[in-house]
């Protein structure tokens, strides 16, 4: 009796001891598929074209070169034309590319983090940093200070709002908060950076709504 007592004991701990594992294995299964999602292209596609809609150019401080964006890639070209070069490719969505004052860098919004946000890519290492890194709000925009030390952001959930960030990252500081309503994109810093100008209207969306629908306004800072 004494006999089976053991072992019904040693069955319950050795089963005890299983069931824990395996659910520790599926729990680190899960943890580690989680982790990275990375998503692979099922097919390709190749595409030759000499035209593009809805685009992001800028040019650069020498006046020299032109960086622009297509079909979610960053190109350089000559300003007097020619082959254009790739900057970026992959399959993050990468555009709104802006010249650094230097001309060394440009800052870009892509979203190959998960969610759009501000990155700033070196032109001669091809680095790249991020710089915002946000899941739940959304970045739009970006314009560098003249200095080329901060970076004007266009930032927010729905009614997006002028925020400003040092060119090495960090939290960031809201230059605009009120009214909650007013929505905020392109900025633009002026020749004079003590002004930033920029495109705004009341709230992101409205139903069957007529023109214009945005203005253009000025901040001092």
């Amino acid at each position: 009796m004494k006999k089976v007592i053991y072992l019904l004991l040693i069955f319950m701990i050795s089963s005890n001891i299983m069931f824990a594992q395996d659910k520790t294995e599926e729990k680190e299964k899960k943890e580690k598929s989680n982790k990275n999602l990375p998503i692979k292209p099922g097919r390709f596609y190749d595409l030759n074209t000499n035209t593009g809609s809805w685009m992001s150019l800028d040019v650069s401080p020498d006046g020299q070169t032109i960086v622009f964006d297509l079909l979610g890639d960053i190109y350089s070209m000559p300003i007097t034309g020619g082959k254009a070069k790739r900057i970026t490719k992959g399959m993050a969505f990468d555009s709104h590319p802006k010249y650094s004052p230097d001309g060394e860098s440009i800052v870009y919004v892509s979203d190959k983090s998960g969610g759009n946000n501000v990155w700033i890519r070196d032109l001669s290492s091809n680095d790249s940093i991020q710089i915002t890194k946000e899941k739940d709000n959304q970045t739009a925009f970006a314009d560098w200070s003249k200095d080329g030390d901060y970076l004007i952001v266009s930032k927010g959930r729905r009614n997006l709002k002028l925020h400003m960030y040092h060119k090495d990252g960090g939290s960031g500081v809201k230059l605009i908060d009120k009214p909650s309503s007013l929505k905020i994109v392109q900025p633009e810093v002026g020749v004079n950076d003590r002004y930033i100008w920029y495109a705004n209207r009341t709230n992101s969306w409205q139903y069957n709504a007529s023109l214009p629908q945005y203005q253009i306004s000025k901040y001092d800072r």
